[in-house]
């Protein structure tokens, strides 16, 4: 699994809120784009 880019911005937050918290948009991103892209084809 690849490190969301907010190695910059994630100083200004707490991490661990900041890190669970985009994990799991991530994910859900990544299960829609899948499920466009599998429509697509």
């Amino acid at each position: 699994m690849t490190q969301p880019m907010i190695n910059t911005t994630s100083n200004n937050f707490d991490d661990e809120s900041i890190y669970s918290i985009d994990y799991d948009l991530i994910d859900i991103l990544k299960k829609k784009l899948q499920n466009t892209l599998n429509t697509m084809q």
